[in-house]
């Protein structure tokens, strides 16, 4: 899976969730359904469509392009 779409907001949904640890190692796994949107203004991620463990991060302007990338190569092993 991968994604090259500037200027258009993308969700990603999955029916697994990964946690990791500080060390970047995975703590479990929970079978959930979780929705990833990212748009050019931030990025959201609700596992379990949960409301109250909702997670937000702001993008500035000028690291979208590079987290997309990122995000595109771990997607792309999934």
């Amino acid at each position: 899976m991968s994604f090259s779409q500037c200027d258009k907001d993308v969700i990603i949904t999955s029916s697994k969730t990964e946690y990791l640890n500080t060390r970047d190692s995975v703590q479990h796994t929970e079978m959930e359904n979780t929705v990833i949107e990212i748009n050019k203004s931030g990025i959201t991620i609700t596992p379990a469509d949960s409301q109250e463990r909702k997670m937000q991060w702001k993008i500035k302007k000028n690291s979208f392009p590079a987290f997309l990338c990122v995000l595109c190569f771990f997607a792309s092993f999934a």
